[in-house]
């Protein structure tokens, strides 16, 4: 469908200042053979001192002509508009069609120049004009950069302006989308009709999801879904995660995991979980990685019948809908104490997302555990505690901050614990020792010798792999101490597994 442009042009008393200063061209719906406005708002904090001009170039459907300039409103720019001398230009240029307006007085006075100017720009629908809905878009084609321009400043980029719509309908009704918006509130069907409608829908961790045939401009907004594909999902804890739909497929996901509570030398566990695979903006411990971590980190792998199994992390990744605990070192590890309260976990490039409060259902154990996205963990489960360093038993439905994991029982057959110790895979520590193991204390291999970083002064054992201890009572100081004098091998050391080779 062809479509013809215009250019509107004004000199006015002014200067864009220092400050950036965005675009936003308005939605409008009109009828075949009606008129009316499409308005142009010049928004943020300006400075207008000098004689420079601004203009306008939009595109404009087939049928859509400008009206009389002097029909326009100028948002009360000028002072007094009646001294202008005013010229209204049409010409063809490459079959596309440009309205022009100049004020030409030198001399009238301007109004002192608000933070938001509206441009109002006549226009007028042919009685035979095709209906449906066209995007108000600045002119790329032509050869002119002048598309959005306040004096010597040129708005060509996305991020400088929002492009509006212009809907033709025999009724009057614009044309809706039809969508699923996933809130705190619940799941709601909505018709959705212009871009303005859509952002008012988003916001925290709401999801807005349609199907096909919908405008390309609603795919730029994150946190919604069109046909199964995501361009951007922003997420946080901060907000409940409600989306219940099918898995779709996102060109990016980021998620921003706030914490209240550090560890200190007793603990401070915390519990995570997330509806995608992604990689953390800091390294955690792993278990190919003892010295670079800022973070501990571990994954439900099991249960007994008087705790939870974690082991550490693989690589430095958390898996969708997988339980995790985690703890960012405290103001007693000096030094070492983790720089803010929140990390970022992200991926890119066709990223599954998909809520699951299934995390691992461990075979013939006692406990298993489930995500919490949004709500409250039911009576009798169990919810960690960060100043215990345990699972603590609800007595009734609990609140849970979103993105964390609680533990159930299994089976009746399961024992009727007030609470569950936060074990090592490895060693089948208890929660307290277990804090005291990783929380404290850093152990791994260097030249041949195993190292132990601590805090403060203590004592551990080198155990082998069989459970056998190679040296026992070894004391440590705060800082480093290295034990040499080992055969190649395996050993557990504070409760954390080195590799000698």
């Amino acid at each position: 469908m062809k479509k013809s442009g215009l250019l509107f042009s004004m000199a006015l008393a002014s200067m864009l200042g220092a400050s950036a200063q965005s675009v936003k061209i308005n939605d409008l719906t009109l009828k075949p053979g009606e008129s009316g406005f499409i308005t142009v708002t010049f928004d943020n904090e300006v400075l207008w001192e000098e004689a420079v001009n601004l203009e306008v170039r939009l595109l404009l459907p087939a049928g859509v002509t400008v009206g009389s300039v002097d029909d326009a409103d100028f948002g009360g720019i000028m002072e007094n508009p009646t001294d202008f001398t005013k010229a209204l230009n049409v010409y063809e240029k490459a079959q596309d069609r440009y309205f022009s307006f100049m004020a030409v007085s030198g001399e009238t006075k301007f109004k002192e120049m608000a933070s938001e100017v509206t441009v109002k720009i006549p226009v007028i629908v042919a009685e035979d004009a095709e209906e449906g809905v066209f995007e108000l878009t600045p002119d790329f084609e032509n050869d002119t950069d002048e598309t959005l321009m306040v004096g010597e400043t040129d708005f060509v980029y996305d991020e400088l302006y929002t492009t509006g719509k212009l809907t033709i309908s025999a009724s009057a009704t614009p044309i809706v989308y039809a969508a699923k918006v996933y809130s705190s509130t619940g799941v709601a069907d909505v018709n959705v009709a212009t871009v303005a409608e859509l952002k008012a829908l988003l916001g925290g961790n709401n999801i807005v999801a349609f199907g096909a045939g919908v405008p390309a401009d609603f795919a730029e907004y994150e946190n919604v879904i069109i046909d199964g594909l995501a361009a951007a999902i922003i997420l946080s804890n901060d907000a409940p995660y409600t989306y219940t739909g099918p898995a779709f497929t996102a060109n990016s996901v980021e998620f921003t995991y706030n914490f209240a509570t550090k560890a200190s030398k007793a603990g401070g566990w915390n519990s995570l979980a997330i509806p995608f695979t992604g990689t953390p903006n800091v390294d955690p411990f792993t278990t190919a990685d003892k010295e670079n971590g800022k973070f501990w980190a571990k994954e439900f792998v099991s249960a007994t019948e008087s705790g939870l199994e974690f082991a550490d992390l693989a690589s430095a990744q958390f898996v969708a809908n997988k339980s995790y605990i985690v703890a960012f070192p405290g103001e007693s590890y000096g030094a070492n104490e983790f720089v803010g309260n929140s990390i970022v976990i992200s991926a890119t490039g066709a990223t599954l997302v998909q809520p699951s409060t299934s995390v691992k259902a461990a075979d013939a154990t006692p406990f298993t555990m489930k995500t919490i996205y949004a709500g409250q963990a039911p009576k009798d489960s169990y919810v960690l505690d960060p100043a215990l360093n345990k699972f603590v038993k609800q007595d009734a439905a609990a609140d849970v901050k979103p993105f964390q994991a609680y533990a159930i029982a299994s089976s009746s057959a399961a024992p009727a614990l007030r609470s569950l110790a936060i074990l090592d895979a490895n060693k089948g520590l208890t929660s307290v020792e277990a804090v005291a193991a990783n929380a404290g204390v850093v152990v791994y291999a260097n030249e041949g010798d195993i190292v132990i970083n601590a805090n403060e002064s203590g004592v551990a054992s080198v155990y082998n792999m069989n459970g056998q201890v190679v040296k026992a009572n070894v004391k440590y100081n705060e800082g480093e101490t290295r034990i040499a004098g080992l055969a190649a091998g395996a050993y557990v050391v504070a409760g954390q597994v080195v590799v000698l080779k």
